[in-house]
C-alpha cells in the first residue's frame, strides 16, 4: 500500500520506528526550502530507512542523540552521500518542533 507524502512523492509503505511521524512535515520543510523532488525524494527515504533502523534497534524517540544518525549512516549498506547526516540532522530538527 502506497503512502503519500506530498502530491509528488510516495512512498511503497507508510513509514515506521519512532520518527514516521516525522517525515511528512519534514518532506514539506524540504519543499519549503526549495529542494528540487530528486532531493527531496532521496531524503525523505533516507528519514524512512532511519526511522525504521531505529525502531529495530528498540531506540525510543525519547532516547535518539545526536550520534544516532551517524551510526545509522554506517550500519547502512550505501556509503553515505554529503549531506546524508545533516539531512538527519534536519529530521531530528524538525520532530523537535512538531
Amino acid at each position: 500500500m502506497k503512502c503519500f507524502i506530498n502530491d509528488d512523492l510516495a512512498l511503497s509503505r507508510p513509514p515506521e520506528g519512532p520518527v514516521a511521524s516525522y517525515i511528512v512535515p519534514f518532506a514539506e520543510w524540504l519543499g519549503d526550502r526549495g529542494y528540487g523532488l530528486v532531493s527531496m525524494r532521496n531524503q525523505v527515504l533516507l528519514a524512512a530507512g532511519f526511522s525504521k533502523w531505529l525502531g529495530q534497534k528498540g531506540i525510543e524517540l525519547s532516547d535518539i542523540s545526536g550520534d544516532h544518525p551517524g551510526r545509522y549512516l554506517l550500519d547502512r549498506a550505501q556509503r553515505p552521500k554529503l549531506g546524508d547526516t545533516a539531512a538527519l540532522r534536519h529530521l531530528l530538527g524538525v520532530g523537535a518542533r512538531i
